[in-house]
């Protein structure tokens, strides 16, 4: 992000804000994983160590849990991309950002999957 247009107090204070929303987004991440893998392989509370299907459940289980993480966050960074406007085009006439923000992204949302593990894609319509 470019905070060239504020003064170091505030682009230091801008800095702490992105580092604290950055942090409180991989926590929420993190938790999530943890309470998902736990609640789907602990099974057995006997021992304190985990079984061997305990420890392929877990593995397997944050192995999905990253995946589809990933695979969320380059879907929005794809829509993202498709919905932001140029700036130039041609390296010397100004876009018109009224036409590109126009009706198309207006008009997109997540289609959701109602499974255990949802794959998103977008399409479009309206909201619902």
């Amino acid at each position: 992000m470019d905070f060239s247009q504020f003064n170091s107090s505030e682009q230091a204070h801008m800095t702490k804000v992105i580092e604290k929303k950055q942090m409180q987004d991989f926590m929420r991440l993190y938790s999530g994983l943890v309470e998902r893998c736990f609640s789907a392989c602990a099974q057995d509370f006997t021992t304190k160590a985990l079984t061997g299907a305990e420890s392929t459940c877990v593995q397997n289980c944050a192995d999905k849990f990253l995946k589809h993480s990933e695979r969320i966050g380059a879907r929005f960074a794809e829509f993202n991309a498709a919905t932001t406007p140029r700036v130039l085009v041609d390296n010397d006439k100004p876009s018109n950002f009224e036409s590109e923000l126009a009706a198309p992204a207006a008009n997109v949302r997540p289609a959701l999957s109602h499974s255990r593990w949802p794959e998103v894609r977008w399409e479009a319509g309206s909201p619902s």
